[in-house]
Order: structure tokens, then C-alpha cells, then sequence
């Protein structure tokens, strides 16, 4: 299954789930950018890593970008 597929919160959590931790953020971060990526997807992965994550792997400006625009 591929992130773009993901048309509800529940795919997307079954996508999550089968992926290793710490490629998360940056799948966050790089489908963020594609526009045939639904947006509930996204939201989805950004919840799922959490703010302090997401800064950790990304840097500040990207996850507080990130976190900023599909803030739940």
C-alpha cells in the first residue's frame, strides 16, 4: 500500500504500522509537498510521530512547519 492510497485515517495507520519509526517524519515531510497525497494521510503520520519526533528527526523549522499546517 502507498501513502497517495490512503483516503481515510485508518489506511494510513495500517501504513504507519508496517514502517520502520524513523522513516516516518520524512515521508511526512516529503508527502507534504506532493499534492496527490491526501491530506488526512499526512495529518495522520504527523499526529502519529508527535512534535517532539518530528523535531528531533527533521529539525525545528521543518516539523514546526509540518505540525503548523496539518495540526489536527
Amino acid at each position: 500500500m502507498k501513502l497517495r492510497e490512503c483516503n481515510d485515517s485508518l489506511k494510513a495507520l495500517v501504513l504507519v504500522d508496517s514502517l520502520p519509526d524513523i522513516i516516518l517524519p520524512a515521508l511526512a515531510y516529503a508527502a507534504s509537498q506532493k499534492t496527490y497525497v491526501p491530506v488526512v494521510a499526512v495529518k495522520t503520520v504527523v499526529k502519529y510521530c508527535g512534535p517532539d519526533f518530528l523535531a528531533r528527526t527533521l529539525g525545528r523549522e521543518r516539523a514546526r512547519n509540518l505540525r503548523s499546517r496539518y495540526a489536527a
